[in-house]
């Protein structure tokens, strides 16, 4: 058979149709990339076989999968696990995907070092993030672990206790009617989520600002005796009050002197 037409497609000026004619008149047969079209050297009248137009359809899915996958690294910087399930979207075969994955380290269009080092340096700079949050992104991300455990080499113990004692001085602010036991645990529940190991916790906390714990108890108090004095009175609304003092993480000997002292006079 022999190509009779060669047509570029209207939404696409890179891309043309190739129509081929036998005994039994004319068809179309595949769409091709202008490089293939080139490649190829095709051209009207050539003579091709099923075999070539198999092999040519192909090599047009390998290039359109490249160039949606070029697209999707010109964005912004991906991982290979993150080029792989991109194509593996689109349907692209697994031999192509492979073939990709490999063109495209070999240009540094990806690279899971750099994408590693660019992404922790930039959290180093932006957020208050610690280690095990840098490390569980890029894990999610599907970089290998020897490559995360290399990139956070730059995340040093003095920055990280830094950040720690950032994150603690600002948000002391937000506890200051707690106890400092549970502003401790508080801070330390908040550093855990970020990704601080206890180790560095502890660290940090030895730098809370010092703040009047009896303020705090005479505030928590006064608000728990504004709530239970509706309902309790005596020794049973003393009791109820040392109660919840206890439990905002008051000693029981803070919380029962200070009662002592404030609500039994007023009962008298």
């Amino acid at each position: 058979m022999k190509i009779t037409k060669i047509a570029v497609q209207k939404n696409d000026p890179e891309r043309y149709n190739i129509f081929v004619g036998d005994k039994h008149g004319e068809r179309f047969a595949c769409g091709v990339d202008q490089e293939l079209l080139l490649r190829h050297h095709l051209h009207k009248g050539m003579e091709v076989d099923e075999k070539q137009l198999e092999q040519l359809a192909l090599e047009d899915d390998y290039e359109k999968a490249y160039k949606h996958a070029l697209h999707y690294v010109n964005r912004r910087m991906r991982t290979e696990q993150e080029v792989r399930l991109e194509l593996t979207n689109k349907e692209a075969t697994m031999d192509h995907i492979e073939r990709i994955l490999e063109a495209m380290k070999e240009r540094k269009y990806v690279n899971d070092h750099m994408y590693a080092k660019s992404y922790v340096n930039l959290e180093l700079s932006t957020s208050s993030k610690g280690p095990g949050r840098l490390k569980q992104y890029l894990v999610d991300k599907g970089v290998e672990r020897s490559i995360i455990e290399g990139a956070l080499l730059s995340y040093t113990k003095e920055q990280q206790l830094d950040k720690a004692i950032a994150v603690i001085n600002k948000k002391a602010k937000q506890y200051k009617k707690d106890s400092v036991q549970m502003k401790k645990k508080k801070l330390t529940d908040a550093l855990l989520r970020l990704g601080f190991s206890y180790e560095m916790i502890q660290m940090a906390l030895e730098h809370l600002p010092k703040a009047d714990e009896e303020d705090a108890l005479s505030l928590q108090a006064q608000q728990a005796a504004q709530k239970l004095q509706k309902k309790y009175s005596g020794q049973e609304l003393s009791r109820r009050i040392v109660q919840k003092l206890v439990q905002k993480g008051f000693s029981y000997q803070a919380a029962i002197d200070y009662v002592n002292e404030n609500f039994q006079e007023e009962e008298q």
